[in-house]
């Protein structure tokens, strides 16, 4: 028997509420060693990586809020461990020593929030990315999946940013439908036709060229809802070329988070005793039928516990009475956390509860 959380994935995967499926709280660092003073330090660059997500902003670490967050990562985390990567077997160099650290949420972005720093709340955009690449005379859609150094820098980049991304198979049916004409012009009904058969927010269509220097630049378009946005980028190679569209991409649509599903005002709901499929299927169709509730986005799952995202114009209280109002779910008492086990000893560790409203799901369907 599969677990059923792996059916849930399966079945969901695509659908924009589930784009976002990376913690946005969680960073790893390589380190020397074990030691604290290490540890201290690779806290704090993990700590960065959180903050780049969490604001949405590129340039976050240039404002003053957030070295005070820094400051405060010893105490912001929940826990923490250690992997090694063991060297090639015909190299003598040692084993690379990795922290992995995820941070309290809440606490975090209340951190952010009292040092006036940006928390763009709610899921990430999934961005479905075209380019056509110029060679000499001619132009062609860029298959990003043949070139695995390219892929993995993407990959590694929108990662760091949290951001969904999504690329094109570029089989028969997406060069029946889209050409490297089509992107190179803008022409927007192709573009909009091809990208249908994906899930997607957002896209973003490139023109890559190598410049007479050697350098590559790319001419991008950002298209999300009925608004367009033009910038450009350029780099050594087309990698970083590309990675950098990746970060301006980012940068931009943090800056109109309203225009997302769930981004602003989403109420954090812990509902437990989500036991099977039928039981989530159950819970999704009960909150779809609530008159005050505007949408739903699962955050996380543990076990038999989900973490969901919920909106409403009427905040935090209409979404109680909402769920309150509904006879499979039970409210429940904010829990007082433990202190999580960690990797190690970690002074000053504090935790606070994950979710704003906690319910139990009872008497639904397994």
């Amino acid at each position: 028997m599969i677990h059923w959380l792996t059916l849930l994935l399966l079945c969901l995967y695509g659908t924009a509420a589930l784009a976002q499926t990376q913690d946005l709280y969680a960073g790893e660092v390589q380190v020397a060693d074990e030691s604290p003073g290490a540890r201290n330090d690779a806290l704090v660059e993990a700590m960065q990586q959180v903050l780049v997500r969490v604001s949405g902003r590129s340039d976050i670490m240039s404002d003053q809020g957030a070295r005070a967050v820094l400051a405060k990562a010893s105490a912001l985390v929940q826990q923490f461990r250690y992997r090694s990567v063991p060297a090639p077997a015909d190299s003598d160099q040692p084993a690379q020593k990795y922290l992995s650290a995820r941070f309290d949420p809440v606490a975090v972005r209340r951190a952010m929030s009292q040092q006036g720093l940006p928390v763009w709340e709610g899921r990430r955009p999934r961005v479905l990315m075209w380019v056509a690449a110029e060679q000499g005379a001619s132009r062609r859609l860029l298959n990003i999946a043949d070139d695995a150094a390219t892929r993995e820098a993407l990959d590694r980049r929108a990662a760091a940013r949290g951001m969904p991304l999504q690329l094109p198979l570029l089989d028969l049916e997406d060069q029946s439908a889209i050409t490297a004409a089509d992107v190179w012009a803008g022409y927007a009904s192709a573009i909009r036709e091809a990208s249908s058969r994906y899930p997607h927010d957002a896209i973003l269509t490139g023109r890559l060229r190598k410049q007479p220097g050697g350098r590559w630049s790319a001419d991008w378009t950002l298209w999300q809802d009925d608004r367009s946005q033009l910038f450009g980028t350029d780099g050594a190679d087309q990698a970083q070329a590309l990675v950098a569209g990746i970060d301006v991409a980012q940068d931009r649509l943090a800056a109109r988070p309203v225009a997302q599903a769930g981004a602003q005002g989403a109420v954090r709901v812990s509902v437990t005793g989500v036991s099977g499929l039928g039981a989530y299927a159950h819970l999704l169709q009960r909150l779809s039928e609530s008159p005050g509730i505007e949408g739903v986005h699962l955050l996380g799952v543990d076990r038999d516990r989900l973490l969901l995202g919920v909106n409403s114009a009427g905040g935090s209280e209409e979404v109680s009475l909402a769920l309150k109002g509904m006879p499979d779910l039970r409210a429940l008492p904010t829990p007082l956390a433990p202190v999580p086990e960690t990797g190690g000893d970690v002074e000053g560790v504090q935790t606070e509860p994950d979710a704003d409203l906690y319910f139990s799901l009872v008497g639904a369907a397994e």
